[in-house]
Protein backbone atom coordinates (compact mmCIF):
# COMPACT_ATOMS: atom_id res chain seq x y z
CA UNK A 1 0.00 0.00 0.00
CA UNK A 2 1.55 3.39 -1.25
CA UNK A 3 2.45 5.56 1.83
CA UNK A 4 0.26 8.33 2.75
CA UNK A 5 1.70 11.68 1.27
CA UNK A 6 2.45 14.27 4.26
CA UNK A 7 1.07 17.53 3.73
CA UNK A 8 3.29 20.18 3.73
CA UNK A 9 3.83 22.59 6.62
CA UNK A 10 3.26 26.07 6.99
CA UNK A 11 6.24 28.36 8.10
CA UNK A 12 6.23 28.73 11.76
CA UNK A 13 5.78 32.49 13.07
CA UNK A 14 9.96 32.52 13.79
CA UNK A 15 10.09 32.55 9.78
CA UNK A 16 6.91 35.07 9.01
CA UNK A 17 8.28 37.49 11.76
CA UNK A 18 12.13 36.99 10.18
CA UNK A 19 10.43 38.10 6.70
CA UNK A 20 9.48 40.94 8.34
CA UNK A 21 12.61 41.91 10.07
CA UNK A 22 13.66 43.97 6.19
CA UNK A 23 11.78 47.40 5.69
CA UNK A 24 12.04 46.64 2.02
CA UNK A 25 10.38 43.20 2.32
CA UNK A 26 7.03 45.49 4.38
CA UNK A 27 7.34 48.03 1.40
CA UNK A 28 6.70 45.28 -0.86
CA UNK A 29 3.91 43.85 0.90
CA UNK A 30 2.17 47.41 1.18
CA UNK A 31 2.63 47.60 -2.24
CA UNK A 32 0.85 44.12 -2.88
CA UNK A 33 -1.96 44.66 -0.53
CA UNK A 34 -3.08 47.77 -2.67
CA UNK A 35 -2.58 45.98 -5.93
CA UNK A 36 -5.07 42.30 -5.09
CA UNK A 37 -4.44 41.07 -8.39
CA UNK A 38 -0.84 41.72 -8.11
CA UNK A 39 2.03 43.87 -9.51
CA UNK A 40 4.64 42.80 -12.03
CA UNK A 41 8.25 42.54 -10.53
CA UNK A 42 9.09 45.14 -13.36
CA UNK A 43 6.48 47.43 -12.12
CA UNK A 44 7.50 47.23 -8.63
CA UNK A 45 10.88 48.01 -8.70
CA UNK A 46 10.69 50.76 -10.89
CA UNK A 47 7.60 52.13 -7.52
CA UNK A 48 10.14 51.32 -5.13
CA UNK A 49 13.28 52.84 -6.57
CA UNK A 50 11.12 56.02 -7.42
CA UNK A 51 10.98 56.60 -3.73
CA UNK A 52 14.92 56.39 -3.55
CA UNK A 53 16.74 59.51 -4.41
CA UNK A 54 20.04 57.41 -5.27
CA UNK A 55 18.17 53.99 -5.95
CA UNK A 56 18.66 52.24 -9.48
CA UNK A 57 15.98 50.42 -10.48
CA UNK A 58 18.16 47.41 -12.13
CA UNK A 59 19.60 47.11 -8.50
CA UNK A 60 16.31 47.17 -6.65
CA UNK A 61 14.86 44.51 -9.12
CA UNK A 62 17.62 42.04 -8.85
CA UNK A 63 17.71 42.16 -4.64
CA UNK A 64 13.81 41.97 -5.14
CA UNK A 65 14.56 38.89 -7.06
CA UNK A 66 17.26 37.15 -5.00
CA UNK A 67 16.75 38.68 -1.94
CA UNK A 68 13.20 40.12 -0.81
CA UNK A 69 10.64 38.05 -2.80
CA UNK A 70 12.30 34.25 -1.89
CA UNK A 71 12.34 35.24 1.76
CA UNK A 72 8.64 36.34 1.41
CA UNK A 73 7.87 32.94 -0.44
CA UNK A 74 8.93 31.00 1.89
CA UNK A 75 7.31 32.70 4.90
CA UNK A 76 4.14 32.47 2.78
CA UNK A 77 3.55 35.49 2.61
CA UNK A 78 3.82 36.34 -1.22
CA UNK A 79 3.99 34.56 -4.56
CA UNK A 80 6.04 34.52 -7.30
CA UNK A 81 5.15 33.68 -10.89
CA UNK A 82 8.06 33.19 -13.31
CA UNK A 83 6.23 33.14 -16.31
CA UNK A 84 4.65 36.50 -15.73
CA UNK A 85 7.08 38.05 -13.06
CA UNK A 86 3.86 38.75 -10.84
CA UNK A 87 4.01 39.29 -7.43
CA UNK A 88 0.80 38.72 -5.37
CA UNK A 89 -0.40 38.32 -1.65
CA UNK A 90 -1.14 34.54 -0.10
CA UNK A 91 -3.82 33.78 1.58
CA UNK A 92 -2.14 33.94 4.85
CA UNK A 93 -4.16 32.16 8.05
CA UNK A 94 -1.12 34.36 10.23
CA UNK A 95 -1.79 37.63 8.37
CA UNK A 96 -4.77 37.73 6.51
CA UNK A 97 -4.87 41.44 4.61
CA UNK A 98 -6.68 43.75 7.14
CA UNK A 99 -4.30 42.62 10.05
CA UNK A 100 -1.33 43.04 7.69
CA UNK A 101 -2.74 45.83 6.37
CA UNK A 102 -2.45 47.16 10.53
CA UNK A 103 1.32 45.85 10.64
CA UNK A 104 2.20 47.47 8.18
CA UNK A 105 0.58 50.93 9.18
CA UNK A 106 2.35 50.59 12.68
CA UNK A 107 5.53 52.59 13.20
CA UNK A 108 7.62 49.83 14.45
CA UNK A 109 11.64 49.16 14.09
CA UNK A 110 13.32 46.53 12.07
CA UNK A 111 14.94 45.07 15.32
CA UNK A 112 11.28 45.09 17.15
CA UNK A 113 10.54 42.56 14.25
CA UNK A 114 13.28 40.53 15.31
CA UNK A 115 12.59 40.48 18.46
CA UNK A 116 9.17 38.76 17.72
CA UNK A 117 11.15 36.51 15.28
CA UNK A 118 11.90 34.14 18.29
CA UNK A 119 9.18 31.52 19.89
CA UNK A 120 10.92 32.56 23.32
CA UNK A 121 10.66 36.12 23.20
CA UNK A 122 7.24 36.53 21.53
CA UNK A 123 5.98 34.30 25.04
CA UNK A 124 8.15 36.41 26.84
CA UNK A 125 5.84 39.06 26.15
CA UNK A 126 2.78 36.89 25.95
CA UNK A 127 3.52 36.80 29.66
CA UNK A 128 4.03 40.41 30.28
CA UNK A 129 1.17 41.48 28.27
CA UNK A 130 -1.19 39.01 30.09
CA UNK A 131 0.24 39.71 33.58
CA UNK A 132 1.74 42.92 33.70
CA UNK A 133 5.19 43.56 35.68
CA UNK A 134 6.46 40.09 36.34
CA UNK A 135 9.17 38.98 38.76
CA UNK A 136 11.82 37.74 36.88
CA UNK A 137 11.35 33.83 38.33
CA UNK A 138 7.89 34.11 37.93
CA UNK A 139 8.70 34.97 34.05
CA UNK A 140 10.76 32.23 33.75
CA UNK A 141 8.32 29.52 35.13
CA UNK A 142 5.81 30.84 32.86
CA UNK A 143 7.83 30.93 29.64
CA UNK A 144 8.59 27.34 30.38
CA UNK A 145 5.12 26.38 30.98
CA UNK A 146 4.65 27.82 27.42
CA UNK A 147 7.29 25.48 26.05
CA UNK A 148 7.14 21.77 25.77
CA UNK A 149 10.59 20.82 26.64
CA UNK A 150 11.87 23.65 29.01
CA UNK A 151 13.19 23.94 32.80
CA UNK A 152 12.56 27.30 34.55
CA UNK A 153 16.21 27.03 35.44
CA UNK A 154 17.39 27.00 31.56
CA UNK A 155 15.24 29.46 30.40
CA UNK A 156 16.41 31.69 32.96
CA UNK A 157 19.68 32.06 31.85
CA UNK A 158 18.51 32.16 28.46
CA UNK A 159 16.41 34.99 29.76
CA UNK A 160 19.16 36.96 31.25
CA UNK A 161 21.95 36.34 28.76
CA UNK A 162 20.06 36.85 24.88
CA UNK A 163 16.40 37.59 25.30
CA UNK A 164 15.63 40.95 27.68
CA UNK A 165 18.54 42.47 26.84
CA UNK A 166 17.74 42.09 23.31
CA UNK A 167 14.03 43.10 24.07
CA UNK A 168 15.41 45.80 26.41
CA UNK A 169 17.60 47.00 23.27
CA UNK A 170 14.44 47.21 21.21
CA UNK A 171 12.60 49.68 23.62
CA UNK A 172 10.20 46.57 24.22
CA UNK A 173 10.43 45.60 28.13
CA UNK A 174 11.94 48.05 30.70
CA UNK A 175 14.38 45.37 33.24
CA UNK A 176 15.76 45.68 36.69
CA UNK A 177 17.37 43.23 39.11
CA UNK A 178 13.90 41.90 39.99
CA UNK A 179 11.34 42.60 37.55
CA UNK A 180 10.45 42.89 34.35
CA UNK A 181 7.70 44.69 32.39
CA UNK A 182 6.09 45.55 29.27
CA UNK A 183 7.38 49.20 27.95
CA UNK A 184 4.49 49.83 25.47
CA UNK A 185 6.47 50.53 22.42
CA UNK A 186 5.13 47.63 20.77
CA UNK A 187 1.67 48.05 19.07
CA UNK A 188 -1.71 46.03 20.29
CA UNK A 189 -1.91 44.35 16.35
CA UNK A 190 1.22 42.85 17.28
CA UNK A 191 0.86 42.14 20.73
CA UNK A 192 -2.18 40.03 19.70
CA UNK A 193 0.33 38.16 17.31
CA UNK A 194 2.29 36.85 19.42
CA UNK A 195 0.15 34.09 20.29
CA UNK A 196 -2.86 34.74 18.02
CA UNK A 197 -2.88 30.69 17.13
CA UNK A 198 -1.11 27.77 17.94
CA UNK A 199 2.83 27.87 17.10
CA UNK A 200 3.52 25.22 13.87
CA UNK A 201 6.92 23.32 15.28
CA UNK A 202 8.58 26.24 16.99
CA UNK A 203 11.67 25.80 18.94
CA UNK A 204 12.23 27.96 21.17
CA UNK A 205 15.12 30.11 20.83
Amino acid sequence: MQAERSRPQKPSRNVVFDALTSRRRRDVLAALVSAPSGVRERDLAARLAEGEASADQNVVRRRLRHRHVPKLADADLATYDEETGRLALTDHPLLDVPVLQQVLDAEVADDAFDCLASSRRRHVLAVLRDRGTVDRDELARAVADREADSTADAVAVSLYHVHLPKLADAGLVDVDDETVALRGDLPRVLLDLVDRSPESVDVAH
